[in-house]
């Protein structure tokens, strides 16, 4: 973001990790221009699209996105 790239940041296998990059991105959205497009999940096909909703990665991102306040424009 420093550079004035845009930045998407992603998880893989990590809870730890994903949380920290949650946070990360929710800290900075809205800032800087809009840099921080959010976060992407991945899995790098560790588990198969029948257990997505079971893999823990997932499950902590998708758990600190929905208890975030709403963004700029309601995002």
């Amino acid at each position: 973001m420093d550079k004035g790239f845009r930045i998407w940041p992603s998880e893989w296998d990590k809870v730890d990790a994903t949380e920290a990059l949650v946070d990360f991105a929710l800290a900075h959205r809205g800032k800087d221009g809009n840099k921080m497009l959010g976060h992407l999940c991945t899995t790098w096909g560790k588990v198969g699209p029948d257990g997505l909703a079971d893999f823990p990665p997932l499950k902590a991102a998708a758990a600190k996105w929905r208890g975030a306040p709403a963004g700029p424009g309601g995002a």
